[in-house]
């Protein structure tokens, strides 16, 4: 595989044309997780049976595009005290008796937030900001925060693992079973 560069694509929204790089694999990972380091956890949100995160000064329905956004297409799981409190394998499953009509993964995750508005868990009380990250060579991280809660990201072969979306439209990153793509690294026309 080779490096993407610049102009191997026409636009920001062309998936089809990108290069998967293999190359410099691990590295690639950890520069693009390194800019969610420093940023508050500020929401979640289901897409589909995807797992969006949000990172930064994220508000639901407001124009403000300082922020990061990691989507998982992956397992993964939350894990406080040595323990799991919610992860991909729970959406779906059959909520409580007190609400039958949400899936317990949307129940876990409210606990865990505090708050849900318009479809989005919004943390109430503590912030959550990510302090350290470790990546696997197989694309897959863990993902600390100054509280010690974990985001474990298993990468299991799925096409799209996982990818970083920076709202800004500046581009970018994008972990699947043949590599990555950094679209930050082409000059769109």
């Amino acid at each position: 595989m080779r490096e993407l560069k610049p102009g191997e694509f026409k636009s920001k929204n062309d998936l089809s044309a990108m290069v998967w790089n293999s190359s410099g694999f691990q590295s690639a990972v950890e520069g693009a997780l390194s800019e969610l380091v420093g940023l508050r956890l500020s929401a979640s949100t289901s897409v589909t049976d995807g797992r969006w995160f949000y990172f930064g000064d994220f508000a639901p329905k407001t124009d403000c595009e300082n922020y990061l956004v990691l989507m998982l297409d992956s397992a993964w799981r939350i894990e406080v005290d040595q323990r799991v409190v919610v992860g991909a394998c729970d959406y779906g499953c059959p909520g409580s008796e007190l609400n039958p009509l949400q899936d317990l993964q949307t129940q876990l995750l409210d606990r865990f937030f505090g708050s849900t508005v318009d479809d989005y868990h919004l943390p109430v009380g503590r912030e959550r900001i990510v302090r350290t990250f470790e990546v696997d060579v197989y694309g897959g991280f863990v993902m600390t925060f100054d509280d010690e809660t974990r985001l474990r990201v298993f990468p299991c072969g799925a096409e799209l693992q996982w990818m970083i979306l920076r709202p800004d439209r500046q581009g970018s990153f994008m972990v699947g079973d043949c590599g990555y793509a950094d679209t930050r690294l082409a000059d769109p026309v």
